[in-house]
């Protein structure tokens, strides 16, 4: 028996399935194609939305960086016009009344405790530059009471000729023998930016009380003014950089400035304010053993010593020459490194000096190097290295002694001496 079977199926569906899925493949790839292209895209966008934010966000922070190292430059130059300052007035008076001995004795005492100031400062922007606290350089204990008073007669043209309507009275409770440790010169500078913001803060008058004493083992200076005082967004931002409330008229780096002084001498700064109410301005020292004394200069036998002064500031050479010539000593000057090898290199190889003193930066090169070929040739001379930079020697080269700028006439002397 012979038969057939005939299957038929529909596959309608599965064509039409397949179809879709076909199509669905296609609209993914197309998709897939799509969104990589706009990422790519998007990518390029962010890449250069980025590029162009960081050179906004660079020109921006050296625009920052501009701003601050000028608003740095300005509170320095205000610094350094205070210390000027008196030194022209007592310069010029000095000329006045040189025919009184005591007058013009007077007259140099406050040019040299201005200059000293100035020197502090100088000091102080090159410990600020590399982020040092004090290191026992010229440090020194004082009287604080002393160094007070000194401040606040510099600032006496300041708040002494006021007209009546705008007079502040000065009260000071300075009791002798509270004794810090530190350099004079910065405390000194710390004052005269204090007593300078609290007349800022009495335009129309008031009372300054500046008073010294002795809490918990700290020396404590405060400086109280009747002022228009701080509100307390104000205070607490106060001792920061360049924070000023007094627009183009202040640097906003006078408490700043003494907060630092302060953290340099292991002390402190309060500020106590309120508006309408007067601001106090608190430094805390750590107490310190009794002052240093000076001894007194004890006659001995002068020794004249002949000098080789390397030196190419024409001013600088003079007076330093002058200086070593009052105690009698003979003197010869170089103005550069090839003057001074010159005066060095004797035909017999003799030593003509016994003391060599000389700048850091020359005109045709560095001193360090005169130093170097010195003890190379003459290991007994005695040399002296003078710099306005407080830069670390070459490791391979010493001198016997190293000034900084400005000179103490005192320390030069005696380093010569040895």
């Amino acid at each position: 028996m012979r038969g057939a079977v005939i299957v038929v199926r529909d596959v309608t569906d599965r064509v039409r399935l397949s179809q879709e899925l076909e199509e669905q493949v296609r609209v993914s790839t197309a998709l897939y194609d799509h969104v990589a292209t706009e990422t790519d895209r998007l990518n390029k966008m962010v890449e250069e939305r980025s590029s162009e934010l960081l050179r906004f966000q660079e020109a921006h922070a050296r625009d920052r960086r501009l701003a601050a190292v000028g608003q740095l430059a300005a509170g320095v130059m205000h610094d350094v016009n205070n210390a000027l300052n008196p030194i022209m007035s007592a310069a010029y008076l000095l000329g006045v009344h040189a025919d009184h001995p005591d007058t013009v004795r007077d007259y140099a005492r406050r040019i040299q405790k201005a200059a000293e100031t100035g020197a502090a400062t100088a000091a102080r922007v090159g410990r600020f530059i590399r982020q040092e606290p004090l290191s026992g350089g010229r440090e020194q204990r004082f009287d604080l009471a002393t160094v007070v008073a000194e401040a606040v007669e510099l600032t006496r043209p300041a708040w002494g000729h006021r007209p009546e309507s705008g007079r502040v009275l000065v009260e000071l409770a300075l009791p002798d023998g509270i004794t810090v440790e530190g350099i004079a010169g910065e405390v000194r500078e710390a004052m005269l930016n204090l007593v300078g913001n609290a007349l800022d803060a009495m335009s129309d008058g008031g009372t300054l009380t500046i008073r010294a004493s002795v809490v918990s083992q700290e020396a404590w200076l405060e400086v109280i003014d009747t002022g228009v005082g701080m509100t307390d967004d104000v205070r607490e931002r106060a001792f920061e950089p360049f924070f000023s409330t007094k627009g183009t008229k202040g640097s906003g780096l006078g408490l700043s400035e003494v907060y630092g002084i302060m953290k340099r001498h292991r002390g402190r700064a309060e500020l106590i304010s309120a508006p309408d109410r007067g601001t106090t301005v608190r430094l805390c020292f750590p107490l310190a053993g009794p002052a240093t004394v000076t001894k007194p200069t004890v006659m001995r036998k002068r020794v004249i010593k002949r000098i080789l002064l390397v030196e190419d500031q024409d001013d600088a050479r003079r007076l330093v020459r002058e200086l070593l010539e009052t105690e009698g000593h003979a003197v010869t000057v170089a103005a550069n490194l090839a003057s001074a090898r010159a005066l060095l290199n004797v035909p017999d190889g003799a030593l003509r000096f016994d003391v060599v003193v000389s700048d850091v930066f020359l005109p045709d090169g560095n001193g360090w190097e005169l130093v170097a070929e010195i003890r190379q040739r003459f290991p007994n001379l005695r040399i002296g290295v003078v710099t306005g930079w407080e830069l670390a020697p070459p490791r391979s080269v010493t001198a016997d002694f190293t000034l900084r700028k400005p000179l103490a006439a005192r320390e030069l002397l005696e380093s010569v001496a040895g």
